[in-house]
């Protein structure tokens, strides 16, 4: 998100409503991955959990973050 679009809760709007179309199309559980460990907080809020973070990956020095969320249900 552009600095002037934070606070928004942009983010949020667009996660709830992927993970709503993901419902409707039969989805019970997603992942999402991440290499910028200050959203780990940001999908934590929205009922993610942290399944794994893989270390030098894609390359030395990076780590790369993957969550889950199961049972989502519809709003």
């Amino acid at each position: 998100m552009c600095k002037e679009s934070r606070g928004l809760k942009l983010g949020s709007a667009l996660v709830k409503e992927a993970e709503q179309e993901a419902i409707r199309l039969g989805c019970r559980h997603a992942l999402v991955d991440t290499f910028i460990f200050q959203l780990l907080t940001f999908y934590e809020k929205q009922g993610y959990q942290l399944h794994m973070s893989l270390p030098d990956f894609p390359e030395e020095g990076m780590l790369r973050h993957y969550l889950i969320k199961k049972n989502m249900q519809a709003a």
